[in-house]
């Protein structure tokens, strides 16, 4: 599994369990599951580190509580959290085998995590260091080095498209950025005909409405942030083709459209040219991608677009999503390497209906 498939796990484990707000302060090492026996030295592993700022002028704080999330088959627990001392923490955890603990701490309503932790594979003391920013609602000039359109199923019987967005965004300051006022960070102008939108995330992070995805996530310095946003577009049953129009919102670097062998062919047309074919990794291991880009750059509120042709049902039908309510269920689902940056996306229906 993917640092970022971690990631994403132990996020959700967060928000389920209510974890980020109102944490409990509790002295390292001391868990808050079930208390298990004291481990021997030859029995655990110990998870330390130190936090740091980023930010120009900045100090990060004493008595931050840093967590061990531990990822084990589909349980996902807190194993030990501790506050924070003179810029650091430590923690130690049983070495469980199979067991994956991922460092986890909250600074200014931010999350971040540590690179995870395999325990039965790990030494008996290991370093993860944390480096936090300080935030800010003043709009940096963010830019987006690429977006990924990926047609993920087709319900021919519904007349219906899934879609799923990846974009990836630079923030070019050391602070990170958290919105306008009402905590909005960035607009997606949604593909014509969509009928619902969500995103890869919290569902309070991603409103769909007007035609337009509003997301708010928090933009990090340092390292690239993706976002990841989902589409369920209706498309005339009448005609074979659709016609995809992919909207940047920032300036956009570089912009590919991909489309599965089998589900349609794809026709470059408003500011694209053919690429070369590409590999689906994942849950769709060996498919082939068809790919149309454009490299040129995209002006804030330009496009590009593509045609979908075949539609109608001329193709000869592809095992993968065509079949009755496609769409409706978790159909597809790939690993794919965008713009340098390694994205898990599933397509469900999960999400706000145009109103």
């Amino acid at each position: 599994m993917s640092r970022r498939a971690w990631i994403l796990a132990a996020s959700v484990a967060l928000g389920c369990a209510t974890l980020i707000a109102g944490p409990r302060l509790v002295d390292a090492q001391t868990p808050t599951s079930t208390p298990t026996p004291p481990a021997t030295s030859a029995q655990s592993t110990t998870v330390a580190g130190r936090v740091t700022s980023g930010t120009a002028g900045e100090t990060a704080p004493d008595g931050l509580t840093v967590r061990l999330i531990a990822l084990e088959g589909s349980q996902v627990t807190t194993a030990a959290q501790g506050t924070t001392k003179n810029g650091a923490y430590e923690l130690s955890v049983p070495t469980t085998p199979g067991r994956t603990y991922v460092p986890h701490l909250t600074y200014q309503t931010v999350d971040y995590f540590g690179e995870p932790v395999a325990a039965a594979a790990t030494p008996a003391k290991v370093q993860r260091d944390f480096v936090v920013y300080a935030t800010t609602h003043d709009a940096p000039a963010l830019a987006i080095t690429s977006t990924s359109v990926t047609l993920v199923a087709i319900d021919r019987q519904a007349h219906q498209l899934g879609f799923v967005r990846e974009d990836a965004i630079a923030n070019p300051t050391d602070r990170v950025y958290l919105g306008d006022a009402s905590g909005v960070t960035l607009h997606l102008p949604a593909p014509d005909g969509t009928l619902q939108a969500g995103g890869e995330g919290a569902a309070d992070t991603f409103r769909f409405e007007r035609g337009v995805v509003s997301v708010s996530l928090p933009i990090r310095p340092g390292a690239i942030t993706t976002v990841v946003t989902r589409y369920l577009v209706g498309y005339d049953p009448g005609a074979d083709t659709y016609r995809l129009r992919v909207t940047a919102p920032l300036p956009a670097d570089q912009t590919k459209i991909r489309v599965p062998a089998g589900y349609a062919r794809i026709r470059a047309a408003g500011g694209t040219s053919n690429a070369p074919d590409e590999q689906a990794t994942g849950g769709a291991t060996g498919e082939v991608l068809k790919v149309a880009q454009s490299t040129a750059g995209t002006k804030p509120g330009g496009a590009v677009l593509v045609d979908l042709v075949g539609l109608s049902g001329q193709l000869q039908s592809n095992p993968l999503t065509e079949r009755s309510g496609a769409i409706a269920g978790a159909v597809a689902a790939f690993l794919i390497l965008g713009g340098g940056v390694l994205a898990s996306v599933r397509w469900r229906t999960r999400g706000v209906r145009a109103g």
